[in-house]
């Protein structure tokens, strides 16, 4: 299992990763966080949860925006 995370923001709180075709994301600062596919599909959007994740089916490319920071995540 690999992990890949790719921030916008050295100093980011945030951690955003994927385990299997899990995607994880610790926000500790409880920010709206919302999961889009490669094609910019909005596949969720949540808020106010310090720990959050979703479970998409296919492998790919997928964004996650936690308030105004974005990241790319790989799920194999």
């Amino acid at each position: 299992i690999e992990e890949v995370a790719i921030r916008t923001i050295a100093e980011s709180n945030v951690d955003v990763y994927a385990l299997g075709h899990t995607i994880y994301v610790n926000n500790p600062d409880c920010l709206e966080i919302t999961v889009y596919d490669i094609n910019g599909h909005k596949l969720v959007n949540s808020q106010k949860q310090d720990n959050f994740s979703i479970s998409v089916k296919l492998d790919g490319v997928y964004a996650v925006k936690v308030g105004d920071e974005s990241f790319m995540v790989i799920v194999r």
